[in-house]
């Protein structure tokens, strides 16, 4: 098996100089907010709200008509949180933000901009020592009438894959379920609250309001398998469109066990792979766990609020076979635009953070119910 890359002065020379350079634009998974693209995107993050399927009850609502959850402006630019550049060197999703300015209304379509915004050397015992985080920024323009909609930022982590191998930080047991776990877990799935068609009006939101907790897990190699269906993956082609990505990008796809090039997302389903990194076992996809938390706001905020903001920061792994329950908590409200900022975390089932962030939502009120 030939050398794996490494990160040299020549590298980090080359890739300071895309600073401010727009990246080349991907083909996206999702063109157009359709229907079937909408649906497949909530199905894929196991969001169950009604709201974004069912015509009848959407087009009660403020937006007089459907629209997708906010996140799927994931599926709609590859780029949001593709690591760039860095050539066969490992990228390690860390942090999204997002900032909205208007919700995606079904069958339009964006146009995505993106560009490296900087590159900085960090302190990773991860990484076994230095790495270096690269924020890349993406701005996505309503295709018919040029509006900005959704502005992104996303932090990768470049390091080289043998270096997490030899330090291995995050080695645990599975966590084996009994029968009363299974149940409990089914038990939440069946009372997780979706505030739907009743509004949720800002005048009766309170500092300290907890949301209703949801439930995501134990995490299957079939929940990854409905995900990147909806998503798209970063690196998935088939066949000769794998060769052709190959020859345009050497390196960029590790050699398995049979010494073939194979796709770095594999960490998501293989074990394999994923101890060559440091880590135990496969894990989840990092904008998954972030759609999972716009779901628990626009569970609580209900069919007539706008999310606005979201900041996800990705803690630690979490495995296949870990439980996240996802939380809450009202910090701050601003009665100038109605905006409410929610802290949220996500703890595993041996009770450590994996998913920390913040959002705001924007509320109808019961004087001026427009959210916008």
């Amino acid at each position: 098996m030939s050398e794996r890359p490494r990160i040299t002065p020549e590298m980090l020379e080359r890739e300071r100089a895309q600073i401010g350079v727009p990246v080349p634009r991907l083909q996206p998974h999702v063109e157009v907010a359709t229907k079937d693209a909408i649906r497949h995107w909530a199905q894929g993050i196991g969001d169950r709200n009604a709201f974004w399927t069912d015509e009848e009850r959407a087009g009660s609502s403020l937006w007089h008509g459907v629209v997708a959850p906010p996140t799927m402006v994931l599926a709609m630019d590859r780029n949001i949180v593709r690591a760039r550049g860095f050539r066969g060197i490992h990228g390690w999703h860390l942090r999204t933000s997002f900032e909205w300015s208007d919700v995606i209304r079904r069958d339009r379509g964006l146009n995505g901009r993106s560009t490296v915004e900087s590159i900085e050397e960090v302190e990773s015992r991860y990484a076994g020592g230095t790495a270096y985080d690269q924020v890349i920024r993406t701005d996505l323009h309503d295709r018919d009438d040029g509006r900005i909609v959704c502005v992104a930022r996303s932090l990768i982590r470049r390091f080289e894959r043998e270096a997490g191998q030899r330090t291995a930080k995050y080695e645990r047991t599975p966590h084996r379920y009994t029968d009363d776990e299974l149940a409990e877990i089914d038990a939440a799935y069946q009372r997780e609250e979706i505030r739907g068609p009743l509004p949720r009006f800002f005048e009766d939101v309170r500092v300290g309001d907890a949301l209703p907790e949801i439930v995501r897990g134990p995490l299957t190699m079939m929940d990854c398998v409905a995900f990147v269906i909806a998503w798209g993956g970063a690196y998935i082609y088939a066949h000769g469109f794998a060769w052709d990505f190959l020859r345009k990008h050497p390196g960029v796809f590790p050699r398995n066990a049979v010494n073939v090039p194979d796709s770095p997302e594999r960490t998501h389903w293989s074990d394999e792979f994923a101890r060559e990194i440091g880590a135990p076992a496969a894990f989840d996809y990092g904008p998954q766990r972030i759609a999972w938390c716009g779901t628990l706001i626009t569970n609580w905020m209900g069919d007539d609020g706008r999310l606005a903001a979201l900041m996800v920061q990705l803690l630690r792994p979490n495995y296949h076979g870990d439980t996240l329950r996802i939380s809450g908590t009202v910090t701050a409200i601003d009665p100038r635009d109605r905006r409410v900022t929610i802290g949220l975390a996500g703890l595993n089932q041996q009770g450590e953070t994996v998913v920390d962030g913040t959002a705001d939502a924007v509320l109808p009120s019961r004087s001026s119910p427009s959210p916008t």
